[in-house]
């Protein structure tokens, strides 16, 4: 369904800001979400996609209405964006949890 230009500038707003929270963002029939999901299938957006994502992490792996992940329907290089974010070593999804271990010249995470 196409987003109005008024709403994905509003979206955009919102996704640079702060204010944004994973449970706003995760409600079905978010306009946001949908101007993200919108946003991630063009190349010329990677950079601004990536900074989303930096500082919303939860962005690369929240589902869209159809429950795709972003990963799944984003663009090349903004899915190497995701990829980035998501994997280590473009092979390992790392656990979210705590480190197993943690010392000055290391951290230990399951993967």
């Amino acid at each position: 369904m196409p987003v109005s230009i008024e709403d994905q500038h509003a979206s955009v707003q919102e996704l640079s800001g702060d204010t944004l929270t994973q449970d706003t963002y995760e409600m079905e029939g978010n306009k946001t979400k949908s101007v993200f999901f919108q946003f991630i299938t063009l190349d010329s957006n990677a950079s601004l996609v990536q900074r989303w994502v930096k500082a919303k992490p939860w962005l690369a792996e929240s589902p869209s209405d159809d429950n795709n992940i972003p990963v799944q329907v984003a663009s090349s290089t903004c899915r190497e964006v995701f990829a980035d974010r998501l994997y280590f070593m473009g092979r390992f999804e790392l656990d979210p949890g705590h480190p197993e271990h943690r010392s000055t010249t290391s951290v230990v995470l399951r993967a």
